[in-house]
């Protein structure tokens, strides 16, 4: 039960209780998840559903129902101070007979409302077991699926308490029952004529508001309603993504319906196949403009004219480097063999996640247009991989999976969140707003590109929507305090900065110079903010000097002393703490005061820069024969050089997971077949932590429908809560924490501008530093 802002008993929002409940109700407490014996307790009878607004209602209802002895969860009553609010939704929703769902209005509008009335309605598609018992509060829509479902019509007795209460008890009795048969004979209907067709819409039952009484007889005539009636409950229609029910429809129009299917999927197959032939002859599906079309697309023209929005077709890409534009073409064909299996296998598990990111280049660095798009190049090269074997390879018309026929179906919409995401809470809100009009479309929000205070914003804004985000790369401290349904796939920037001073202690370094850009530790830039702070904490209990060399203005300028910069100082170390469009800049001018000879003092940079150094051709605009080191999130993949682009990984030395990324028919075959092949000479991080996330998704995804329910956000935030995934990067164990504070970091050396390698000196996992790498 949620309101609009946010779950009801999360951080955002915890609801008051009464203590002395038990006392009031006449009854001991009891605890709803087990027994007083220790034994876990039979199923209850009823999880009530409902947002704060109708608390009173849920109060009431809960009441009546244990009163008449059913035993009831409702979030007033059950979430006590010390529970875990999302085992006792999980619970709710997992292990109570039946469902109550409180329809309001403002209910209508709680995402969280949306996710426990389908959970409810997947574990029970056709009816048959009433497990989703819908009571309207007020006359209300129920859109999707709930108007096809029989409600219990409670507000229209909402002005007499005894005809209410026993109104509820008799509904929610032949609910239980599975029939509505009256105890008395009814009455003759005689004396009155036959129509001469039969009536066009469902007759309802008497509570229904297209029924009106005939005063003279008492017996219940149909009227043209305003909106749609729902089925009698003598003859469930249930829609299940295209299903028909038999007995609601006459044999004959179950065989036209079946044709009109046929050809619908001869025609989507059709379209399929013209679209992936247009692909691989190269001709493009559209520009980066604003004109895409379709369900999943929204696209506004932000200031400078900027393209911002989401797509989940090839009528809308963003960006204006040309290898992103295909990774979003490749992965906008995957979901066209998404939405064929969906059609074919209704009852396949579904994910749809959303990769949200900073898609447009920044004007005044065009210069450097692939080093700024190339990490979300990867990205989604990485979630591309991922889709391919969920739902199968786009160049083969059948979509035949490599996974297996149960396995959960990954569709994916990219989103553009602006410039270094300046318009990210725009793009949040039209998020939100799709996920709210169909929840199918979002089950999580993956990407975030940088740790901003706009994307500390953004994370907050999902968490009170009820979606989870699970970011790839984000290591800024303090994310997941934004949002109870946030995970973080890297450790934070404390960690890495507790790495780097245990570095500067093993090289027996006295002193460390720290530069980064002013402007931004003391703006919005989360990232190089709290990485500053915590090197200056970490290093000051080491007992080592932090010499603040900070720089003003938007790019590095500042020509360091000799002194500094060049061999003499030994018990010295520089560490970078800014963007990788920085760090050549930086290079640079480290190197005019030492042209020729000397060594620069050691140089650390930080595991932004990552995509300089990977990225051959901008590492070749460093003066040659610079040696640096620089934080790696990835090493186990990274170390693998070049064996990973040419599927020759060693199976002794690697788990399944990077097998199937490092294999055959991973990125050896996902590059030269479906995308450019990048230049670097070893795979970078970004693909691989993308392949990681969207199987993270995947693995919460096929556990929710292991017990025959189909995935939502909720269910995927309560699963990944319980996740221990053995991934590419490593074991990510959010059973401990949302942030992967287990993973490994190392620092990498490596020559610039000649091609080299880089090797391992240095790594810390679980906290604990060591020299070993390879451990």
């Amino acid at each position: 039960m949620s309101d609009t802002g946010g779950p009801i008993g999360s951080p955002v929002e915890v609801p008051d209780r009464e203590p002395a409940r038990a006392a009031r109700r006449g009854e001991s407490a009891r605890d709803p998840v087990e027994a007083p014996d220790g034994e876990p307790a039979p199923p209850l009878d009823f999880f009530v559903s409902y947002t704060r607004a109708d608390q009173g209602w849920a109060e009431w209802v809960g009441w009546q129902l244990e009163k008449a002895s059913y035993r009831v969860l409702l979030q007033a009553w059950d979430f006590v101070p010390g529970t875990n609010w999302a085992v006792q939704m999980q619970h709710g929703v997992a292990n109570t007979r039946r469902t109550i769902a409180l329809l309001s209005h403002a209910y209508l509008k709680s995402v969280y409302g949306q996710t426990e009335w389908q959970a409810a309605q997947a574990a029970d598609p056709l009816g048959f077991e009433r497990k989703l018992l819908p009571i309207r509060l007020e006359e209300c829509p129920r859109p999707g699926l709930l108007n096809t479902i029989v409600s219990i019509e409670l507000f229209r007795h909402s002005t007499d308490e005894d005809a209410a209460r026993q109104h509820l008890l008799d509904e929610i009795s032949h609910a239980l029952n599975g029939r509505a048969k009256p105890a008395a004979t009814p009455r003759f209907p005689g004396g009155r004529p036959a129509p001469a067709f039969p009536p066009t819409s469902t007759v309802s039952r008497h509570d229904d508001p297209a029924v009106e009484r005939d005063p003279a007889a008492g017996l219940p005539t149909t009227s043209v309603a305003s909106t749609p009636v729902p089925p009698t409950r003598e003859e469930p229609t249930t829609r299940t993504r295209g299903a028909v029910s038999s007995r609601t429809l006459g044999r004959p129009l179950v065989l036209l319906a079946g044709t009109v299917v046929l050809v619908l999927v001869a025609i989507a197959v059709a379209g399929i196949v013209l679209a992936a032939s247009t692909a691989r002859n190269g001709t493009p599906h559209a520009t980066n403009g604003c004109d895409g079309t379709g369900a999943a697309v929204r696209v506004v023209r932000a200031q400078d004219d900027e393209c911002i929005g989401y797509s989940d077709n090839a009528s809308q890409l963003f960006g204006a480097d040309k290898n992103l534009q295909a990774a979003e073409r490749a992965v906008f064909r995957a979901n066209q063999c998404a939405d064929m299996l969906r059609g074919n296998f209704p009852l396949r598990p579904f994910v749809s996640v959303v990769y949200l990111a900073a898609l447009t280049p920044d004007p005044q660095r065009l210069d450097f247009l692939d080093l700024d798009s190339r990490p979300r190049t990867d990205e989604l090269a990485g979630i591309l991989l991922q889709q391919i074997r969920q739902n199968g390879d786009f160049t083969d018309t059948s979509c035949s999976p490599t996974a297996s026929g149960r396995e959960p179906i990954l569709r994916v919409i990219i989103a553009n969140g602006g410039r270094n995401m300046r318009q990210v809470k725009t793009v949040t809100s039209n998020i939100i707003d799709l996920a709210r009009k169909d929840p199918q479309q979002v089950s999580a929000v993956i990407g975030m590109d940088r740790s901003t205070d706009e994307t500390a914003q953004a994370i907050a804004e999902f968490g009170n929507a009820g979606l989870p985000v699970v970011a790839p790369t984000l290591s800024g401290d303090g994310l997941e305090q934004t949002s109870p349904l946030y995970f973080q796939m890297v450790p934070p920037n404390a960690q890495e900065a507790q790495m780097i001073a245990a570095y500067a202690a093993y090289m027996k370094k006295t002193r460390v110079s720290v530069y980064y850009p002013q402007s931004a530790a003391k703006g919005d830039d989360l990232y190089i903010r709290t990485l500053v702070a915590d090197l200056h904490e970490e290093l000051d209990k080491k007992k080592i000097d932090f010499e603040d060399a900070g720089w003003e203005g938007p790019t590095f300028q500042k020509q360091p002393d000799a002194p500094t910069a060049c061999t003499g100082t030994v018990n010295e170390m520089i560490f970078f703490a800014g963007r990788a469009g920085d760090f050549g800049d930086f290079l640079r001018a480290m190197r005019t005061n030492c042209p020729a000879g000397p060594q620069l003092v050691p140089i650390v940079a930080d595991d932004a820069v990552h995509r300089y150094v990977v990225q051959s051709p901008a590492a070749d605009n460093a003066p040659t024969g610079t040696i640096i080191s620089f934080v790696s999130e990835n090493a186990l993949i990274e170390l693998t050089q070049q064996k990973c682009f040419q599927g020759v990984l060693d199976k002794t030395s690697a788990n399944q997971a990077q097998l199937d990324l490092c294999g055959p028919k991973g990125l050896a075959v996902l590059y030269p077949e479906h995308l450019q092949q990048p230049r670097e000479l070893w795979p970078g991080e970004w693909a691989v932590f993308g392949y990681d996330t969207a199987g993270i998704i995947v693995l919460a995804a096929r556990t929710v429908s292991s017990d025959q329910r189909q995935p939502t956000a909720t269910s995927i935030a309560q699963e990944l809560q319980r996740t221990r995934y053995n991934g590419a990067t490593g074991i990510t164990d959010f059973t401990t924490s949302r942030v992967a504070t287990s993973k490994k970091e190392v620092i990498l050396t490596i020559e610039l501008g000649t091609g080299a390698l880089p090797t391992c000196v240095y790594a810390m996992e679980n906290g604990s530093p060591r020299e070993d790498c390879r451990s």
